[in-house]
């Protein structure tokens, strides 16, 4: 009788290592966001578009891909990270300690301008929270070859803390699973929700200010957003 890994082994292969074709239209049809609290990071943004973070002295689990910029492809989450919390209808006047923590931004972005992308890190490590806590999720969604290379390149108390739902290890199984993905299997991942890691500079067509004393008026999933918020034209207008 096989037994799992031997399973596994043989859906991988059968399976996954043949070519597919990849729907880059398809994503580059779509409107992406990108979302900070910050006055000092949005004229940064407005300057010189969303550049790859200098990561010279960021260390941990949770450190960013080198060379990579994120968005997604959800309003909600664009507007989470505009905001710096997940308020979205409920007042978060407590959060704002002074003017400057006042306004969030969202951006805009064309597809058009996608080219090399891959699955968020945090992302991947939730897909295998997931199949673990509901072992019917990885058939339904053809994710076999991702319980695959869990079990076979992540230490087992690597895996035991991600199957336990610890952010900072989605995260780290993320990164460390990348390597051996083929490219159908990333963009299998991004068609089931993950947020996009993009390679290299983004310029975001639209930028939206918003005041985050207004949050109690958004949608929970934000889709008013833009009869609330205010379109930027100048650096000027984003303030502090």
């Amino acid at each position: 009788m096989k037994n799992y890994i031997q399973y596994l082994n043989e859906v991988f292969e059968e399976h996954y290592l043949e070519e597919m074709a990849l729907p880059q239209d398809f994503h580059r049809s779509k409107t992406y966001y990108h979302g900070t609290s910050k006055a000092i990071s949005a004229k940064g943004i407005f300057e010189k578009g969303i550049q790859p973070p200098d990561l010279t002295n960021r260390k941990g689990k949770l450190k960013p891909v080198e060379g990579k910029v994120y968005i997604t492809h959800s309003l909600e989450m664009g507007i989470i990270y505009a905001l710096g919390a997940s308020m979205l209808g409920y007042d978060m006047t407590s959060f704002l300690k002074n003017d400057e923590d006042r306004y969030g931004y969202l951006f805009v972005i064309d597809g058009n301008q996608l080219k090399d992308i891959q699955p968020d890190e945090d992302n991947v490590g939730e897909f295998i929270y997931k199949c673990y806590k509901n072992p019917g999720y990885k058939l339904t969604n053809n994710l076999l070859w991702l319980d695959y290379l869990a079990i076979t390149k992540l230490t087992p108390n690597q895996l035991q803390r991600v199957k336990h739902g610890e952010y900072d290890d989605w995260a780290m199984a993320g990164k460390k699973l990348m390597k051996f993905m083929t490219d159908d299997q990333k963009i299998q991942l991004i068609d089931l929700g993950a947020n996009i890691a993009h390679h290299g500079a983004i310029i975001p067509k639209e930028v939206w200010k918003f005041d985050k004393k207004d949050s109690p008026k958004l949608n929970k999933d934000g889709s008013n957003f833009f009869d609330i918020a205010t379109k930027i034209k100048s650096i000027e207008e984003i303030g502090w």
